[in-house]
């Protein structure tokens, strides 16, 4: 749970995690907006479900990147993702990933060591 300072209320982002190894927990995930006596005044669910994203493979290989799409009522990379990826990235060989955006024909990469994203036309 990441608490945020939010104008006169908080912003309050529900990421998952796991202690399972070569796992990134992506989905899953949510927002609320509370007062300042904890009453949620709005929600938004980001994914329709926990979506992992393996960073190695059972032959011993690498994985070189993660991706996941966004439905179009969702079309951009979430702060979630972000967070998310910020926490488990140090623990694999992964610096990047990104998010296929299916209302921009678009994919949206994060990179945490440039901690810098891009927007790459899909072909």
């Amino acid at each position: 749970m990441i608490i945020i300072p939010f104008n006169e209320n908080y912003k309050v982002y529900l990421i998952p995690g796991t202690a399972q190894s070569g796992v990134i927990p992506f989905g899953n995930d949510y927002l609320f907006i509370s007062d300042k006596k904890g009453t949620i005044i709005s929600s938004k669910k980001f994914h329709s479900r926990l979506i992992p994203a393996f960073t190695s493979l059972e032959n011993g290989g690498t994985v070189t990147m993660a991706t996941h799409s966004h439905l179009v009522t969702n079309p951009f990379i979430s702060a979630t993702d972000i967070c998310t990826f910020k926490l488990y990235a140090p623990l694999t060989k992964l610096e990047e990933f990104s998010v296929l955006s299916t209302a921009l024909g678009s994919y949206i990469k994060y990179n945490y060591k440039k901690d810098s994203i891009e927007v790459v036309k899909n072909p």
